[in-house]
């Protein structure tokens, strides 16, 4: 005669944790997507998600139609250089017809040009500094210089500033700086 295995309370709880882990990746059969119940496979269409058609087109610009031509636009781009007026020199139209290509350069556009530009910094006249432990005869002295000639009631790296104008030295400042009535605040 057979002899029949009863599991224990052990046994059974063993038994049970295995089978909800086993289980426990799986999608109850009652759960929905977009209102289709699991119980079988589901297929979902595109407006299921709220997409369009793979068949769906949209008319190119200036077609009456889908796949039409795309060549023309419905509204023309016109670039004016310097509020231009000749198409091809100083105005640029464009409707989809054709490529077109627009070279702006500094003269259409009444810039200067790097040349130009080294051209201005060349002609103006720098100003040098130089420091000396006298003024110079004013004869000798250079235009567009500013002199700095030590201090004599300063520190030792404190000198007035002089330059020449109109034939005579002119006094325009001194380096020394009074910071005896400034606060110590830090935001200051």
């Amino acid at each position: 005669m057979a002899t029949k295995k009863v599991l224990g309370l052990t046994g059974l709880q063993t038994f049970y944790t295995k089978i909800k882990t086993l289980v426990a990746g799986y999608v109850p059969t009652t759960r929905k997507v977009n209102n289709k119940a699991l119980s079988a496979d589901i297929t979902l269409s595109a407006s299921d998600v709220g997409a369009t058609a793979a068949s769906h087109t949209h008319n190119y610009a200036g077609s009456s139609s889908a796949g039409g031509a795309a060549n023309s636009v419905a509204s023309s781009l016109t670039v004016k250089l310097n509020s231009g007026t000749t198409e091809g020199t100083n105005m640029f139209t464009f409707n989809g017809s054709a490529a077109k290509s627009i070279n702006v350069t500094p003269a259409a556009i009444g810039a200067a040009t790097s040349a130009d530009i080294a051209a201005a910094v060349a002609a103006l006249n720098a100003v040098k500094i130089t420091i000396v432990s006298s003024l110079p005869a004013v004869g000798s002295a250079q235009a567009n210089t500013i002199y700095f000639v030590p201090s004599s009631g300063g520190s030792g790296d404190s000198y007035d500033e002089y330059m020449l104008v109109s034939g005579a030295f002119e006094k325009i400042g001194n380096t020394s700086v009074d910071l005896m009535n400034v606060p110590d605040d830090p935001e200051y």
